[in-house]
């Protein structure tokens, strides 16, 4: 029997399983790129949200305003951030808190009202998102609006000019009292949606610069009787074996320095009274507690002191 002869060969049929077959493996690529990319976004919105929250845990404003200029830059992928407020003592936007700037800084780099990016920011109470600071940018925006280089953060290149820069102000009673400024991105440029992530911060700012206005003397007299609880119980059982005098003289300074620091003055007078001990009392701490008469302290302004 003659071996029959199979001759093989493509049809149109064939041709489109392959078109087939490509298009379904074009769009399983096309999906698990979406996947990725949501994966991706969803990642990033989660670690904006950790960020935010680690600035909104705190009232204290230094901490508040510390952990701000550590976190802001994450949330935008942006280089440096740094804190200006208003004070009224130097009428000026002062450098309150910064990366990127030297610490030497703080309390003494100021923008006046309208002077440069940031000056113009705080006095407008404007936003300011800039793709590069060149000169025809900045007038399209406003004709008063200059980059003045004042103080340059740390950034990836040796000129900011072309970098891209962003600023939101903070607001307290509908008036700027300060701006959070970035002075350079890592790649690409500045959004409304970073613009609004700034805004988030600066309203929390404005929260705590209310709240340390309000409560700030109960919090530091809070601080300072909790310190000197803490030193009262340390000294009691670390000077055990040191006299009476001593331990009083140690109890007393702390107490006045308290004081002072609670009641802002630079000079304030301590006075004691002692009463008679009764031959009968005895004790290490005998001048302290009596039963029939306690010792008395004065001072504080007139404020007295027994320890009943």
């Amino acid at each position: 029997m003659a071996n029959a002869v199979i001759e093989a060969y493509y049809t149109l049929a064939d041709e489109e399983i392959l078109n087939i077959t490509q298009s379904q493996i074009a769009s399983a690529i096309a999906l698990k790129r979406l996947e990725l990319k949501g994966e991706s976004q969803a990642l990033a919105r989660s670690k904006q949200i950790s960020n935010l929250s680690a600035i909104f845990t705190e009232l204290d404003l230094k901490m508040v305003l510390e952990k701000a200029v550590a976190k802001v830059p994450e949330l935008c992928r942006g280089l440096n951030c740094s804190i200006f407020l208003w004070n009224e003592l130097h009428g000026a936007f002062v450098l309150e808190a910064s990366t990127g700037l030297p610490a030497e800084l703080v309390g003494n780099a100021s923008y006046q009202p309208g002077e440069g990016l940031t000056g113009w920011v705080g006095l407008h109470g404007k936003t300011l998102i800039l793709d590069s600071r060149a000169l025809e940018n900045l007038k399209k925006i406003h004709p008063d609006l200059a980059w003045k280089g004042k103080y340059n953060e740390d950034s990836l290149s040796k000129s900011l000019r072309p970098r891209p820069f962003l600023a939101v102000p903070i607001f307290r009673d509908g008036k700027p009292i300060g701006v959070i400024r970035i002075c350079d991105r890592q790649d690409g440029v500045f959004t409304e949606s970073d613009a609004q992530m700034l805004t988030l911060v600066a309203g929390h700012i404005t929260t705590a610069i209310t709240y340390c206005d309000r409560y700030e003397d109960k919090v530091k007299l809070l601080h300072n009787l909790r310190r000197l609880m803490v030193l009262t119980s340390t000294k009691g059982i670390s000077q055990l074996n040191v006299g009476v005098d001593e331990f009083e003289q140690s109890i007393l300074e702390e107490a006045a320095k308290s004081a002072e620091e609670v009641l802002k003055t630079d000079v304030l007078t301590l006075y004691k009274y002692r009463v008679k001990i009764p031959a009968a009392s005895c004790g290490a701490f005998r001048d302290l507690h009596q039963t029939n008469s306690a010792a008395h302290f004065e001072g504080f302004s007139g404020i007295g002191y027994t320890d009943e």
